[in-house]
């Protein structure tokens, strides 16, 4: 595999552009010749590594094979450690975020929210009698109902603003920065909507609700969560395709 090859590779796969670090030392006719190699990738920045930190270095005298093998070392450990990364993250059946992620980016998310002021909202959203689907029409299928689910809340979302999380099992949740209760309904109905139109065997439960500052932070989030529980449950009473907003929510007149 070329060196451009992997730099694709990795932009495709990550969505990121590469970049790599290089400290030179003050030889004009060396830096030229080095210069002309790697200006064929438009990826290289030059740079004092003090200031930046090294992951590896050549000493002189080399050829241009061996700086190019460093640096094709060095983007396949960099793939290794993102794919790690991406494995403590992402759910593998799905493709959204995992349970950990949550539990993780809720408290960051929450705090923010509240020490600026800022609404900040979670959808608990379950699969209806998805058991029962799973044990009479076989797991496959059930593992294409959650993979079709998880990419509809995708599409209905906000990109790199809200996050889907698969919860547990057949529930997923999402975290809403920047939104109040009430425009978030909107989002609620378009979920629903898409969901209508794609699959008529099969119905959700939406619970929904609002940061309130409860004394610390990890009673906010607690509260958080729960109030969109106790929302689920009682959509789940509803007729299919239903949500309902926590009763502390419904409140909400001004507040953020």
């Amino acid at each position: 595999m070329r060196l451009t090859d992997l730099c694709k590779q990795i932009e495709e796969k990550f969505k990121e552009k590469v970049q790599i670090l290089v400290y030179i030392e003050n030889d004009p006719a060396f830096k030229a010749l080095l210069n002309k190699f790697l200006s064929q990738f438009n990826i290289i920045e030059f740079s004092d590594f003090f200031s930046w930190g090294v992951d590896d270095f050549i000493i002189k005298p080399f050829s241009l094979e061996e700086f190019k093998a460093k640096i094709f070392k060095l983007l396949k450990e960099y793939i290794l450690f993102k794919e790690i990364k991406k494995l403590e993250r992402e759910d593998p059946l799905t493709g959204v975020f995992n349970r950990r992620y949550f539990e993780e980016i809720i408290r960051e998310e929450a705090y923010r929210a509240i020490r600026q002021k800022y609404p900040l909202i979670i959808f608990m959203i379950d699969i209806d009698n998805f058991k029962w689907y799973n044990n009479s029409y076989g797991r496959q299928k059930g593992d294409k109902v959650l993979k079709d689910l998880a990419e509809i809340l995708q599409k209905s979302t906000r990109d790199k603003i809200d996050k889907v999380c698969r919860y547990d099992g057949d529930k997923f949740t999402i975290i809403l920065p920047y939104i109040n209760w009430r425009n978030s309904l909107i989002i609620v109905e378009r979920i629903i909507r898409r969901w209508e139109e794609f699959n008529k065997d099969i119905t959700l439960s939406i619970g929904i609700s609002q940061i309130l500052p409860e004394g610390s932070l990890e009673k906010s989030v607690i509260s958080l969560i729960k109030r969109a529980d106790e929302a689920l449950y009682l959509a789940k009473k509803e007729e299919g395709n239903s949500y309902e907003v926590d009763k502390e929510t419904l409140r909400l007149v001004s507040y953020l």
